[in-house]
């Protein structure tokens, strides 16, 4: 694992399969890459991947979920929750409201990040543009032709690109579902 810890969201994720060739693209570009290192990727980012998967289909997930298997199996994916230090981080006044504009999952994130002084990678325009993260953004790679997953990993991929997300913002999530959640009191 680099020295500080890569951490990844649902934007990245999910981006694999999204709509827009260029997020498409960049996103594969880094799992493809960084497919011998270490990553790490919370238990909510997880979820929340699952959660938009599941609004879909199952015909779609179906094609979907083996390569997403294999992948998060294969490749070093710490997954991790959340601890009481990145929580009481969440929290914390002295940061001056700067986490109040954000969902309480990507203030959560933002928190872990920052406590475990790790590099987040991740498309959410929020978080990008969250100036207590400058320093922590860590650069999403455009096309690289070369890099591919191993052969059976690839053919996975191939095959799970019938189910295509959309996002806004960095966000995915299906109308009335999902991000609405995290502002409810």
């Amino acid at each position: 694992m680099p020295d500080a810890p890569w951490f990844i969201d649902a934007s990245l994720f999910l981006g694999m399969h999204d709509a827009d060739s260029q997020i498409r693209q960049a996103c594969l570009s880094f799992f493809r890459r960084c497919f011998h290192q270490q990553v790490v990727m919370n238990l909510e980012q997880v979820g929340l991947c699952d959660g938009v998967i599941w609004q879909f289909p199952q015909s779609l997930q179906s094609d979907y979920y083996p390569f997403m298997d294999c992948l998060h199996s294969e490749m070093q994916i710490l997954r991790q929750g959340y601890c009481y230090s990145e929580l009481r981080l969440a929290l914390d006044e002295q940061l001056d409201g700067q986490l109040d504009s954000l969902s309480p999952m990507q203030g959560m994130l933002a928190a872990q990040v920052i406590h475990q002084g790790g590099r987040l990678f991740t498309h959410d325009v929020q978080l990008r543009a969250l100036p207590l993260l400058q320093g922590h953004i860590g650069h999403i790679p455009m096309l690289d032709t070369q890099s591919r997953f191993p052969d059976h990993l690839e053919t996975l991929y191939q095959h799970s690109k019938t189910l295509v997300v959309t996002q806004k913002d960095g966000i995915y999530a299906l109308p009335g579902h999902i991000h609405s959640l995290d502002n409810s009191p």
